[in-house]
């Protein structure tokens, strides 16, 4: 294995995100739901996040709550008002899991920004705010969705030059609007960079399988950037992720 994979490797073996869903305030209210605690958050304990959403997902509204709370759960502040006000809104427009499932298997099926559009004004109507509403996506298909937010495209704005260089003429990824504007959320107006952020994961997956020996997905690129760039207040960054 190349130096160049064995860093992508660490990247990924490194990646922790704990969460513990016990602490939604209103938990209460959904018995059976909100009892899942990602002691370490690896890659291994997210995988069983993640497959056990897909289990349920068509069926039961709940997981689709959890997974807001659950990205939501760094941001101590909002992440109790905003599943909430979810929760609320969707039980006054009368929406079911299986209208989120079959929005969210349509994008996977036919991506593209109207259809993801369709999907995300299924939980905020109103709403130009794309980070969260593209977690389910990476959670529906993690083979080839990754996820998307504001810690990658600040990754993907600082490195960028250096992997689109190295895959002249591969998957090339887009600058994103955010955070070279006042925005301090990925929109819409961000969508080619998303389109890029996908394709470039999916290229990233198949080159670091090849490398590694190792099955990678597009959620799993994701999952290094995510670790490799680092949390607020970290020197950035963290990890160098050099091109293959």
């Amino acid at each position: 294995m190349t130096d160049a994979a064995k860093r992508w490797q660490r990247a990924l073996n490194g990646y922790s995100y704990q969460v513990d869903l016990t602490q939604f305030a209103d938990k209460d209210q959904f018995s059976g739901w909100f009892n899942c605690i990602l002691g370490t958050g690896n890659r291994d304990e997210t995988i069983g996040f993640e497959d056990r959403f897909r289990g349920d997902a068509e069926r039961h509204i709940e997981v689709w709550y959890e997974v807001v709370f659950w990205k939501l759960y760094g941001t101590k502040v909002w992440r109790d008002r905003h599943t909430c006000k979810l929760i609320s809104d969707l039980g006054d427009r009368g929406t079911t899991a299986a209208d989120l499932w079959r929005a969210g298997s349509n994008f996977i099926q036919c991506p593209s920004k109207k259809s993801f559009r369709s999907f995300q004004r299924l939980l905020w109507p109103q709403s130009q705010v794309i980070a969260i509403a593209a977690t389910f996506p990476a959670f529906l298909a993690p083979d080839r969705f990754p996820m998307v937010d504001t810690r990658v495209a600040k990754w993907v704005a600082a490195n960028m030059d250096q992997p689109n260089s190295a895959n002249a003429g591969e998957s090339q990824l887009e600058r994103p609007v955010f955070p070279n504007n006042k925005a301090t959320v990925l929109t819409f107006s961000d969508w080619p960079f998303v389109e890029s952020w996908i394709r470039w994961c999916r290229m990233m997956a198949t080159k670091l399988g090849e490398a590694t020996g190792v099955a990678w997905r597009a959620r799993d690129v994701e999952m290094a950037v995510f670790h490799a760039w680092g949390g607020k207040g970290e020197a950035h960054p963290v990890i160098s992720l050099p091109p293959l």
